[in-house]
């Protein structure tokens, strides 16, 4: 076991550009060394290189034609890009994010750009149509997965991927706990014109990371071992907590209402010029503020405490796992009133978005006026002893009233 002189002396190795690229020789090597067979079909971009010269490297690296790996790369940092070579055989790009010329970069700041690079290797360790391994094609589709859950399933692997690999060598515990509470936060806001983060929630799974790692000592270097037995590792988290579409539906609704929160404080003149830490603040008032409504939107309001050094204690409350028919009702129950308004709310919008997600077979306005006419039936479904399908159904049947007397129904009606 290394003493902490020593980690901090292996450490300072790495900082600077001759840090990143002492980072990258040592990851790539390693990554060789472990799968050798995905040599020519698998290899990362050195983001400090020279682009023609890096271009040249990995066209010979992968028998590939320069100019599709130059029209690969124009697509931007942090994708795992998937290509032919000249044989026609898939081949993979791992692209993580850019260096500065001059950076001055801290061994944090390489551990967090050598965790990206091991995440866009493991999305193509995950994808790869032509096995690299015998029998390791992932295929989720034909494994079942429900094809909303495709992305979030593949960004969940890339992600445990690379924490397994890196706790799999020492890194402390403390990495990936700040890990979990950062994505606990982030990933419950879709923000305008950005790709959907709430595919991005692995934090249930890190956690099951963390029970089977000891707490490291620090990594000492990016010669890594576990890149090969760690695809399997990871496929076995996913046995442990399967993907939940309901659950991804969700996730997706709360963020796609809290990145209309930040839309509006975008627009707020009051907002202007500030950082986004104010941002950041407003959008833990309202988590706060809706924590009776939704699990996530609890969690969330955790993280923010985390953050703000309120608790040291990862997930700090108390978890209630709710469906998508609570959070529905408790979401109506919260702001009914502004349903017939003028203005949109945000407990609203998360009831028009759930609604609307949710495949119910009845409008917001439906099922809103559904709600407010059996009132039993909708505090039943907010304590989970009954469904909103019930409660549908149970409406449909309703007798109609009756017509006034002397009159009689009309031809068609």
């Amino acid at each position: 076991m290394p003493t902490a002189p020593d980690i901090v002396k292996a450490q300072s190795q790495y900082t600077g550009i001759a840090g990143y690229r002492r980072m990258f020789g040592e990851l790539r090597d390693s990554f060789y060394h472990d799968i050798p067979e995905a040599r020519g079909r698998i290899d990362m971009v050195d983001a400090t290189a020279d682009r023609e010269a890096e271009i040249t490297r990995l066209s010979q690296s992968l028998n590939a034609d320069p100019a599709a790996i130059r029209n690969k790369l124009a697509a931007g940092e942090g994708h795992a890009l998937g290509l032919k070579n000249r044989l026609g055989q898939d081949i993979g790009l791992a692209f993580g994010w850019p260096v500065q010329a001059g950076e001055d970069l801290s061994f944090s700041d390489i551990s967090v750009l050598a965790r990206v690079l091991i995440h866009e290797t493991g999305h193509l360790l995950d994808k790869t149509k032509t096995p690299l391994l015998p029998g390791a094609a992932r295929q989720w589709e034909a494994n079942g997965v429900h094809p909303e859950n495709v992305t979030r399933r593949r960004e969940n692997f890339a992600d445990l991927y690379a924490q397994n690999l890196l706790l799999k060598n020492g890194e402390p515990h403390k990495e990936t706990r700040d890990l979990i509470n950062e994505y606990d936060f982030t990933t419950a806001i879709t923000t305008p014109g950005r790709h959907d983060h709430s595919s991005y929630d692995s934090g249930d799974r890190m956690l099951l990371l963390l029970a089977k790692h000891p707490d490291g000592p620090g990594l000492t270097s990016f010669k890594l071992q576990g890149w090969r037995t760690g695809i399997a590792e990871v496929e076995q988290l996913f046995q442990e907590r399967p993907i939940d579409p309901a659950e991804t539906i969700l996730n997706r609704a709360i963020a796609e209402t809290a990145g209309y929160k930040v839309k509006q404080l975008m627009k707020d003149p009051s907002y202007a010029g500030k950082s986004m830490d104010a941002t950041d603040s407003a959008l833990c008032d309202w988590a706060t503020g809706q924590v009776d409504v939704a699990d996530r939107l609890r969690r969330m309001a955790a993280a923010c405490n985390y953050m703000a050094g309120k608790t040291d204690k990862l997930r700090d409350y108390d978890a209630r796992p709710d469906t998508i028919d609570q959070v529905i009702v408790k979401a109506w129950e919260k702001e009914r009133s502004l349903l017939d308004g003028p203005r949109i709310n945000m407990s609203q919008l998360l009831f028009l978005n759930l609604t609307e997600s949710a495949d119910l077979n009845i409008s917001p306005r439906g099922l809103h006026e559904a709600l407010q006419q059996h009132p039993a039936e909708a505090k039943a479904i907010a304590a989970g002893t009954m469904s909103l399908e019930e409660l549908i159904k149970r409406d449909a049947e309703k007798p109609s009233p009756p017509l006034p007397a002397g009159s009689s129904p009309k031809l068609g009606s």
